[in-house]
């Protein structure tokens, strides 16, 4: 399934995320609603009011009496940190309520699983729906409404991905364990051959040299912007995945345990990257790099650290792409064309990153349509931290007759943070 181009309706749209120091400084005081004062850098606590609907033919199909959903469970979160967050269900009327926020711009993001009984009757109504979700940002004070929509399960989508570097002791960051895994997601068989893994636009915070405002690179609805992506080799029908295969493309396909005991055994992944750094696994195959230049490292393909935007799509002919110039340096970048985009996977770190570097984070880390709403799941103690990986997360069922992973395009919902399990799918 390609990807449908819709557009995210959210409450307020707002330009930077809002941290602890950029709404409220703590210099004055922290005032109750209602509270009154004339002195400077006192801030009053704020409302949060959102009606969380649906649309109304999905609503009728699951049997709903109205388009307000009942029990949705969201999230408000000011900042990256998750202790900073409220999770909150939306009552008998779909509305949830915050009264004492500190005003300033949010994260929003909620979910709505279906019983068993309601997917049935979604199923009879000829809809096929797990579940409803969706995120978005929003600036407190604020009263609106919040669109969930129905989950798609989608054909090849990243299941885990894991790519952070390890201090081995005696030499510099080892950074070549890096895996994606795929899942088949569809009812149907799937055949690798020429599809495309890639590393999109990656910048997703406020520079001098870079505003926000800006980035056309990063936030194009046309498409995905990149210099870096690597096809599966084949020549049409070579590689084929069954419905709820998995299939894990290493960076090296190598027993990393044996550079350190702290990395995992990846000589038995289905794929690699390969660079001519490499040392060459010849029992796996390698993928094909169509980047418009070598990867630093010589490794083959990587990912940005700080907000990487990591995307599958359809096999495209490099040569027909629009390209379009870094204004920083002139380097070139294609552009993936959204019909061609299976998944994306767009990622900040966990950290408090605009008060550690003074840079405010963009709106969006891609278009919000591929991506709603990105997830601050990356780790902020590499050491500590490196047996973690991203993972998404499975629709619960006893009926299902197989696996099938959420998918509603909003990262900060789809995925979640657990130790590393490449090829295998909880």
């Amino acid at each position: 399934m390609h990807c449908e181009l819709r557009v995210a309706t959210s409450v307020v749209v707002a330009s930077l995320m809002c941290t602890g120091t950029a709404c409220f400084s703590g210099e004055g005081k922290l005032l109750e609603p209602g509270g009154a004062s004339s002195q400077p850098g006192d801030v009053k606590k704020e409302g949060l009011t959102l009606t969380v609907i649906t649309d109304s033919a999905f609503a009728a199909a699951v049997g709903w009496e109205s388009n307000a959903v009942v029990g949705a469970e969201v999230v408000v979160q000011r900042g990256p940190d998750p202790a900073d967050r409220d999770t909150v269900l939306s009552d008998e009327n779909g509305e949830i309520r915050l009264e004492k926020l500190v005003p300033g711009n949010y994260k929003v993001w909620g979910r709505r699983s279906l019983s068993e009984h309601e997917r049935t009757s979604a199923v009879a109504a000829g809809h096929r729906l797990w579940a409803l979700g969706a995120g978005y940002k929003i600036n407190v004070p604020s009263t609106g409404h919040m669109r969930l929509y129905p989950d798609e399960p989608g054909s090849l989508v990243i299941s885990e991905y894991q790519w952070m570097a390890k201090t081995v002791p005696g030499s510099n960051s080892y950074r070549f364990g890096g895996y994606i895994e795929l899942y088949n997601n569809s009812d149907s068989a799937i055949y690798l051959d020429g599809r495309i893994i890639g590393a999109a636009w990656p910048t997703s915070y406020d520079h001098e040299v870079l505003p926000c405002d800006e980035m056309e690179l990063r936030s194009d609805p046309l498409g995905l912007r990149t210099r870096y992506f690597e096809a599966f080799p084949g020549s049409g029908h070579e590689y084929v995945v069954q419905p709820g295969g998995i299939v894990v493309v290493a960076l090296d396909a190598i027993d990393h345990t044996a550079i350190h005991p702290g990395t995992v055994d990846l000589s038995h992944a289905d794929f690699e990257f390969f660079g001519e750094a490499d040392v060459d696994n010849p029992a796996i195959p390698n993928m094909n790099s169509m980047s418009l230049e070598s990867y630093p490292f010589g490794h083959g393909m990587g990912f940005q650290a700080l907000s990487p935007v990591i995307f599958v799509s359809e096999p495209v002919d490099p040569t027909t792409l629009p390209v379009k110039r870094d204004p920083r340096n002139g380097q070139e970048y294609v552009r993936i064309p959204a019909d061609a985009i299976l998944d994306v996977l767009a990622l900040r770190q966990d950290y408090d990153f605009v008060s550690r570097s003074g840079s405010q984070e963009c709106s969006d880390a891609v278009h919000v349509l591929f991506d709603m709403l990105e997830g601050h799941l990356l780790y902020s103690e590499w050491e500590a931290d490196w047996d973690l990986a991203v993972h998404r997360r499975v629709i619960p069922g006893d009926s299902l007759v197989r696996v099938v992973l959420q998918r509603t395009r909003t990262t900060a919902l789809d995925f979640f943070v657990a130790p590393r399990s490449p090829g295998t799918v909880p």
